[in-house]
């Protein structure tokens, strides 16, 4: 049996419908079964949520696009889907100019981004799995560009290198997104590309990070797999999720969802 058909095998054994969370989530003595999740929705709707989040789990498994974190993105006004995708794209934007300002490199800041609707079942906001940030092409060049130059020394109280275990660190390329994001590269001659930042939240809770250590967990899935479960947790057709997911940064990761059944 090949390794796709015994996934195949195991997610159709499933509850959830996914290869990918933790075999004790149909154990009724088990912290990670869910009644009330089982009542919520039709058997049938769920298997076909595991599909989908399994396409996406086992894309970024291999092609070693792993998330090391999530940053969740409230806007202080209630936006439209149109609006949100205005300030995720300006995200984008700031980013690349600060980490990838000469475009040599096929993305400075890998992440796959990701909307859901508030609890109003109006207004939306924003979830963005963030991967770690290049090294050898970005953070640790023999030549720093100035934006991330600038990055280094703001997050390192000064200093013009990473030492080699923060550049391995998670929290420091968490420091270093954040700080990209909060202080967009050269807003005055980018302000065409930065409109989007109209609609970026002022208050401090507006920006919250949640990292994907082992101890993370989110229905049944562990990891950085429990942030992906987390950022489709509403996601359940094939419709949904392409409304759901940026398609942009889906295909700069050279990722796709296919229709499931």
């Amino acid at each position: 049996m090949t390794a796709t058909k015994f996934r195949t095998h195991i997610a159709q054994k499933s509850f959830s419908g996914s290869a990918h969370d933790s075999p004790l989530k149909d154990d009724l003595q088990s912290l990670y079964y869910q009644q009330q999740r089982r009542e919520e929705f039709p058997v049938d709707l769920l298997k076909q949520q595991g599909r989908l989040r399994d396409q996406v789990i086992e894309q970024m498994d291999r092609n070693d696009l792993q998330s090391f974190g999530m940053l969740t993105i409230r806007p202080d006004k209630h936006l439209s889907l149109d609006k949100c995708r205005d300030l995720a794209c300006s995200i984008d934007k700031a980013l690349e100019k600060r980490y990838n300002p000469r475009q040599r490199q096929t993305w400075g800041s890998p992440h796959l981004t990701f909307y859901e609707k508030d609890k109003d079942l109006v207004s939306w906001h924003i979830h963005i799995l963030f991967l770690l940030l290049p090294r050898d092409q970005v953070l640790n060049k023999k030549t720093l560009t100035y934006g991330v130059l600038d990055a280094v020394r703001n997050v390192s109280g000064g200093k013009d290198r990473l030492t080699n275990h923060q550049l391995f660190d998670p929290k420091w390329h968490q420091n270093l997104i954040d700080f990209a994001i909060r202080n967009p590269w050269d807003w005055i001659n980018n302000q065409s590309f930065y409109k989007g930042f109209r609609y970026f939240p002022k208050g401090k809770k507006g920006l919250v990070w949640t990292l994907a250590d082992d101890g993370y967990e989110w229905n049944g899935f562990v990891g950085w797999r429990g942030l992906v479960a987390y950022v489709t947790k509403d996601l359940f057709t094939s419709h949904q999720m392409m409304k759901g997911v940026d398609e942009r940064t889906m295909k700069r990761l050279k990722m796709k969802v296919s229709g499931v059944i």
